[in-house]
């Protein structure tokens, strides 16, 4: 029962999604997309956060909206700006580019607005709030309160790919809800994973102001590099986790 439950929610805050996002299709046609993209995400934000309130509950604590770690907060930006490089240096591989051009579209849509300010306000900082929302906070949640908390982070990544509607990009977008996954239950707190993913799409938004990384040397380079960077700082910051878990034993009297 507990399980059909927790699929009923998801359900529904994913219907709600695309119901906001097919009225704002004829609504709102004569906005900008970035606008619009503003205006659909904080009109959804406002009717979960109605939704939880006729089910009683806060949606900040629902979230895990709370204090972080000082060691947590000064590593989510530093795995933000890797991850953000390595979705630019992935986006700019000349195979990317040539063979999958779609995913070279969303990085440009994520960071390479016309105006920097939208940019800023829509994709880097409302947009991530809106990502973190649903699918660390509620989503991730739901499938927790179920099941183990690593198939949660696993779940909320595979949906998040899933809504793009298409294989490849959908593939690529899942990779990166992943890490975001993984520093949300690393630090068990909203805050971390959102710092993370504003870093993140502020460094591809920078990237695509200054950088140039069309060559297959620049590229692959960069790539393997932030990469490399990425994985040290989640290794790190995967640590928490088990030194976590190793004080709650310890102060339950279990052997971790």
């Amino acid at each position: 029962m507990k399980i059909v439950r927790a699929i009923g929610f998801i359900v529904l805050y994913l219907a709600i999604y695309v119901a906001v996002q097919l009225v704002s299709q004829s609504v709102l046609s004569q906005l900008s997309l970035q606008v619009s993209f503003i205006v659909n995400n904080v009109c959804t934000l406002a009717i979960y956060a109605l939704l939880m309130k006729a089910r009683k509950r806060s949606l900040p604590i629902f979230c895990r909206v709370k204090a972080i770690s000082t060691k947590a907060l000064l590593i989510a930006p530093l795995i933000g700006i890797a991850l953000g490089t390595v979705i630019y240096s992935v986006a700019n591989l000349p195979v990317i580019r040539e063979d999958w051009p779609q995913i070279y579209n969303l990085v440009e849509f994520v960071g390479g607005g016309s105006s920097i300010a939208l940019t800023l306000l829509g994709t880097v900082l409302v947009g991530s709030l809106f990502e973190e929302v649903l699918f660390r906070g509620l989503i991730l949640n739901e499938v927790r309160a179920v099941s183990p908390v690593y198939v949660a982070v696993l779940v909320q990544a595979v949906l998040f790919g899933v809504i793009l509607m298409d294989p490849i990009l959908g593939g690529f977008a899942a990779l990166g809800a992943l890490v975001y996954g993984l520093v949300y239950w690393a630090s068990d707190s909203l805050w971390a994973s959102l710092i993370t993913h504003v870093f993140s799409s502020g460094t591809v938004m920078v990237w695509f102001q200054m950088g140039d990384l069309s060559t297959a040397v620049s590229s692959s380079a960069v790539f393997w590099t932030s990469l490399s960077v990425l994985l040290v700082l989640l290794a790190i910051h995967l640590q928490f986790v088990a030194r976590r878990r190793g004080a709650v034993s310890l102060a339950s009297g279990v052997s971790p």
